[in-house]
C-alpha cells in the first residue's frame, strides 16, 4: 500500500448533527448510509443507499430535491448542514458518511495533515457541534499488487478458482501461467493478504 506522506484518515462522531437528509430518513425509520457526498456551503448532494423504496413526492414536500435511481439508491440535494458547511471549507475528501441509532452521525474524511484534522473538528465544534473524534490515522492509498499477483489472480477468478463448487485447483492455474505450483500459491496467498489488510483497515475494522 502506498504511503501518503502527512495525508490522513480522520474519523469523527458527532452526536448532535443537524443534517436534515439524515432527520428525513429517522421520521421515515428507513435504514441508510450516504455512499457519496458532495458538499457545499449552501447545498450538498447526497447518494445514498437505502433500505427500502421510497416516495420521492414525500422528500419533495419535506424541501429536498430527490432522484430515485432504484429502489435501493436516492440522490438528494439539500441545504447543507453545519458539518458539511466546514467539510466545504475544509482541505479535506469525505469517504462515508452513516448514521448509527443511538451513536450519531459517524463521518469519515481523507483531510490533506494533522493540521487541516485538527481545524475541522475545531471548527465543528466552535460551531455547536457535539464531536468525538474516533480514529486518526496515516492515509494509506490504493492496495499496490505485483504484476505476478495479478497475474496469478486474474488467471485464478477466470479459471474458476474461486468459485463453488471449485473450477480450478493451484495446479491448474500453475501450468496456465507456466510456473510452479509453489510459486503460483506464494503469490496468491500474497494477493489476497493484501487485499484483505486493505479492506479491513478502509473499514476500521477492529
Amino acid at each position: 500500500m502506498t504511503r501518503h506522506l502527512g495525508t490522513r484518515v480522520l474519523t469523527v462522531v458527532i452526536k448532535n448533527s443537524d443534517c436534515s437528509v439524515i432527520r428525513l430518513l429517522q421520521q421515515r425509520a428507513i435504514q441508510g448510509m450516504i455512499e457519496r457526498l458532495k458538499v457545499g456551503e449552501n447545498n450538498s448532494d447526497h447518494l445514498l443507499k437505502i433500505d427500502k423504496p421510497i416516495d420521492a413526492q414525500e422528500l419533495v414536500k419535506a424541501g429536498v430535491k430527490p432522484i430515485v435511481l432504484d429502489d435501493n439508491h436516492i440522490w438528494i440535494t439539500s441545504s447543507s448542514c453545519t458539518s458539511c458547511k466546514v467539510l466545504s471549507k475544509s482541505q479535506c475528501i469525505p469517504d462515508w458518511i452513516a448514521y448509527l441509532d443511538g451513536v450519531g452521525l459517524l463521518v469519515r474524511v481523507v483531510v490533506a495533515g494533522p493540521i487541516s484534522g485538527r481545524q475541522i473538528v475545531s471548527e465543528m465544534r466552535d460551531r455547536g457541534l457535539r464531536v468525538e473524534v474516533l480514529e486518526n490515522r496515516e492515509y494509506e492509498g490504493e492496495v499496490r499488487l505485483t504484476d505476478k499477483q495479478v497475474a496469478v489472480l486474474n488467471t485464478a477468478l477466470q479459471l474458476g478458482f474461486f468459485d463453488s463448487p471449485r473450477r480450478a485447483n493451484l495446479s491448474q492455474i500453475a501450468a496456465s501461467l507456466g510456473l510452479t505450483t509453489s510459486t503460483v500459491n506464494r503469490h496468491l496467498r500474497a494477493a489476497l493478504r493484501k487485499l484483505a489488510q486493505h479492506y479491513i483497515s478502509s473499514r476500521n475494522i477492529v
